[in-house]
């Protein structure tokens, strides 16, 4: 599932860094900072993490405004939500991954740069999850 996750997730960014929209980055913005606190206390209610992560995902994909792959990602969506909690839970997993770079490039309009930090958040899960 992680490497499907890479998959969708990098194009989605890659895209989303051309295609966001003000009210998008807002919205990235405040899901980020809903997941992060979230991440922080993640101990206090270990679901909200999982559920907040998730949406933070599939807020990036919703901004790549690309209806085919936005459907493909919500096929998948229970899968994904699996993922983060297998992964939430593994204590190779670091505590928290940071998700700013990717809302900040994503918000520079870098579609490489986006793509690259996409990619490292779940190249971090793939390393901690392979060993």
């Amino acid at each position: 599932m992680l490497q499907v996750r890479r998959a969708l997730e990098v194009e989605a960014a890659r895209l989303a860094a051309t295609a966001r929209t003000v009210p998008d980055v807002l919205s990235l913005h405040a899901a980020l900072e809903a997941r992060d606190h979230a991440a922080d206390t993640r101990g206090e209610d270990p679901e909200q993490m999982v559920d907040l992560d998730t949406r933070f995902h599939e807020l990036v994909v919703r901004c790549s405004h690309n209806s085919l792959l936005i459907e493909l990602y919500q096929g998948v969506l229970e899968v994904v939500q699996a993922s983060v909690l297998t992964t939430s839970h593994d204590p190779a997993v670091p505590r928290v991954l940071d998700h700013g770079e990717l809302v900040a490039a994503i918000e520079a309009g870098h579609p490489d740069r986006a793509a690259h930090e996409a990619g490292v958040i779940v190249d971090e899960l793939l390393r901690s999850v392979g060993d």
